[in-house]
């Protein structure tokens, strides 16, 4: 946030995230006091976290643009935000056709990660070359071309937190069973069994 709150001042930046913030500084104090009785809540958190954090990282991105480069008209704005939905909805979708077919829990098995498919490489090259073409067409200065671009890979590990969302629901849908096989979830604690 410090971007939105540096110079040129503009509230039409930080106000939409302020709210939001805010709430979250309040609402990461139960995972100060007890981590382990607020684990289910905390998926929700933590993907709530990487939107507001993704949201974040946009408007920085139209500060730039808007301010510090001064391009006008809506066209880079549309195409941005065009970019950052996309991704969002890719991880989204992505991420549920990989919960619900089995295939997180195959890569678990076999102690592999996610980290390197080629889908959810294409998507993350496709929003920071994206993001780069619209710096590249608009700036004149490298230095805004790099912040820009640094800025867009770091929403996309952001964006990516905002799946902790749905295995929050799946957590919550499937409590009863995630019970028996870890009966300690969700206990503080003093209440764990060793």
């Amino acid at each position: 946030m410090l971007f939105l709150v540096s110079e040129p001042f503009s509230p039409e930046y930080i106000l939409p995230i302020l709210i939001p913030v805010i709430l979250l500084h309040f609402w990461s104090v139960l995972y100060f006091i007890d981590p382990y009785k607020f684990e289910l809540s905390y998926y929700l958190f933590a993907g709530i976290l990487g939107l507001v954090n993704t949201i974040t990282y946009f408007l920085v991105i139209q500060k730039f643009l808007y301010l510090h480069i001064e391009v006008t008209g809506p066209i880079f704005f549309v195409i941005s935000l065009l970019l950052f939905l996309s991704l969002i909805v890719f991880f989204q979708i992505f991420h549920l056709k990989m919960l619900h077919s089995g295939k997180y829990a195959a890569y678990m098995e076999k102690g592999t990660n996610m980290n390197g498919h080629p889908i959810i490489l294409a998507s993350c090259s496709g929003y920071i070359v994206g993001q780069f073409v619209i710096s590249l067409i608009a700036a004149e200065s490298i230095l805004f071309i790099i912040l820009i671009t640094c800025i867009t890979a770091l929403s996309v590990f952001t964006s990516f937190n905002t799946t902790y969302i749905q295995r929050y629901l799946y957590l919550k849908k499937h409590y009863k069973e995630i019970k028996k096989v870890r009966p300690n979830f969700g206990l503080s604690k003093n209440d764990r069994k060793l």
